[in-house]
């Protein structure tokens, strides 16, 4: 319904498989855009490697959701600058999008590019300029996903994007990251205003900014001789490991996230949980500042009730 809070969900989905999980997984309360990992890039020809599927499509439309298909850069900069940078690759890149979006009754398309390079600002902004009319005459909602503003991401030019696209996902984690020199909290509660605060302050409109919330934590390993490691974890895979460890938990008021550690030969292990507490605070947010709603990286890696409580924070059920 007009004016409903948008609360996303992205589907990491590599084949037919992932898509029938999530239709068997039954309906997220409270998610009424699903966001599946369907296109990229074959090569630096523009051509798209479509993972599509018309039955997913069918069963998140029967239960009340749209349907935004994913494209990435492959998180590579020279497909990017491939695909931005010449005018007739760009046209048969938003052709075959459309096609494609049309094939399967989708409602958008969601622009993961995250590897532009630096110089290719105004290239990534013309993509999108033409990209967006032509969506709109086939009535697909055009979203894409960009980083939380800092010095590094300046090229990806936030007031224009915010001018160009129906709405932007500011990806609201990975503060500490698989390469980080040292252990921290995927996305702290301040992280997270940043997010909001810094997105809206850079240009992008309150009625079209979603923040980016992550459903995975990382537990991080300080060995003995001072190196780092880390992994991802879902919630409840993260909470398993840690009371079989026998961690102590307690609350870390820095992140506003519950907390836990435990040491063992291998070093110290400590984690800043995601759960219904820092995911209930985050959600929070999307009335106080009034935003767009919000993105949720991603399905299958939340525990039970955790839709629960985002339908009762956003939607104030």
């Amino acid at each position: 319904p007009p004016g409903e809070k948008i609360v996303l969900a992205f589907d990491q989905i590599a084949n037919a498989a992932g898509a029938a999980a999530t239709m068997s997984g039954g309906v997220p309360k409270g998610v009424n855009v699903l966001c599946p990992t369907w296109f990229s890039f074959k090569d630096t020809s523009g051509e798209i490697i479509n993972k599509a599927d018309k039955d997913y499509a069918d069963w998140a439309h029967s239960n009340g959701m749209k349907v935004w298909g994913l494209v990435t850069d492959n998180f590579n900069e020279t497909i990017s600058h491939a695909v931005i940078s010449d005018d007739t690759t760009r046209e048969y890149v938003i052709r075959q999008l459309t096609a494609y979006a049309r094939a399967y009754s989708l409602d958008g398309l969601n622009i993961d590019f995250e590897s532009v390079p630096k110089s290719d600002g105004a290239l990534w902004i013309q993509f999108l300029r033409e990209l967006v009319p032509e969506c709109h005459k086939n009535g697909l909602t055009v979203s894409t996903d960009l980083f939380v503003p800092k010095a590094w991401t300046q090229h990806y030019d936030r007031s224009s994007v915010g001018k160009t696209v129906d709405y932007v996902i500011v990806m609201g984690y990975d503060e500490h990251y698989g390469g980080s020199s040292n252990a921290g909290s995927v996305a702290s509660y301040d992280w997270s205003v940043t997010a909001v605060r810094d997105s809206l302050y850079s240009g992008i409109p309150t009625e079209k900014l979603l923040l980016g919330i992550p459903f995975y934590t990382r537990i991080w390993t300080e060995k003995p001789d001072g190196t780092l490691e880390s992994k991802a974890y879902s919630m409840d895979s993260a909470k398993e490991l840690l009371e079989q460890n026998k961690a102590s938990f307690g609350f870390d008021e820095k992140t506003q996230q519950n907390y836990a550690e435990y040491t063992d030969t291998d070093g110290r292990h400590r984690c800043w949980l995601e759960d219904a507490d820092s995911v209930k605070k985050r959600a929070e947010l999307v009335n106080e500042y009034d935003i767009a709603g919000l993105g949720a990286w991603k399905l299958k890696m939340e525990n039970d009730g955790i839709f629960d409580i985002i339908d009762k924070t956003v939607h104030n059920k």
